[in-house]
């Protein structure tokens, strides 16, 4: 019923969206995920009018060639409040969004409106925070393998020992993927397609998610110089492209779900969790399963 009701959405179903909107503005909007700044008033002096004529303005900026970055930078925050609201409060299909806030959808903004939200570095603190714990996630790892046979586990640390180059993204990589098989849980975050297909077809039924593409058909002994492109697609749209690694992609991907205000894929909660909570130090409270991890890492 849910894929349903989505596609009627996408169709433009009026009482569906009329529906949504009506629940939306009854409905009082808390933040889910520790969020500092998550529905934050319009500027004094200044009403949605005002916001709104801002926000044509960038439209069309990032039309041109030569974009004034300063200005746009500089209106993204002063739009912020605007954009929050029809975010959360309206919660608009990703295809919407990007058409009415094309320059959210750049690396850059993506990490300046996590930091609108969160006070946070997202960038920084993220991969500062998967060096200090690759190590002993690795260590790990190589003990479940060995306590549980788990293929998956094992087939990426192979991969892992087979580099010759490029350790310290492959590391982190391999950290970073082998999360949710270590909690074993069934989503998937990340697809790998061959270079001769389209991205087109890889990205239908996916809500969520990384497509790697890439030159080698071996995922034993592949390396970075076998990936050719990496794209992040949200709601079956490739938001972004050419974001250089799977670990760039998805430190991006966890941005724009609170940049989205989109929900955390549940088949990979504790992956999630782990993540906010333990790398970002977001929240207090953690599930059973995160905590005897955390409490693993800190024994290594």
């Amino acid at each position: 019923m849910q894929n349903y009701r989505q596609k009627l959405r996408e169709l433009g179903c009026a009482e569906l969206i009329l529906n949504r909107r009506d629940a939306s503005k009854h409905t009082l909007k808390r933040p889910r995920r520790s969020e500092l700044n998550f529905l934050p008033d319009i500027p004094t002096g200044f009403d949605e009018e005002a916001l709104e004529n801002e926000r044509k303005w960038m439209e069309e900026e990032v039309k041109k060639k030569d974009v004034n970055m300063r200005a746009l930078n500089t209106k993204m925050d002063f739009t912020f409040s605007l954009r929050r609201r029809e975010v959360v409060e309206d919660q608009p299909l990703v295809l919407t969004l990007k058409q009415r806030w094309p320059a959210l959808f750049n690396e850059e903004q993506v990490y300046a409106e996590f930091r609108r939200i969160n006070h946070l570095d997202l960038k920084s603190t993220f991969l500062t925070s998967l060096d200090n714990n690759s190590r002993g996630l690795l260590k790990l790892f190589r003990a479940k393998v060995i306590q549980r046979g788990d293929c998956d586990l094992e087939t990426l640390l192979d991969n892992l020992d087979e580099q010759m180059a490029d350790l310290t993204v492959q590391r982190r990589a391999t950290a970073l993927r082998g999360l949710p098989f270590y909690f074993k849980e069934h989503g998937t975050i990340c697809k790998t397609i061959l270079s001769s297909e389209a991205l087109e077809h890889h990205k239908v039924g996916m809500k969520m998610g990384i497509l790697e593409v890439v030159t080698s058909n071996s995922s034993t002994s592949r390396s970075l110089s076998d990936v050719v492109n990496v794209a992040i697609v949200l709601e079956e749209e490739v938001v972004l492209e050419n974001m250089g690694d799977f670990v760039s992609a998805f430190i991006v991907l966890f941005g724009m779900l609170y940049a989205l205000n989109m929900e955390y894929n549940k088949d990979l909660r504790y992956t999630f969790e782990f993540i906010q909570k333990v790398f970002l130090n977001m929240g207090t409270e953690c599930s059973k399963k995160v905590q005897t991890l955390m409490s693993k890492l800190l024994e290594n």
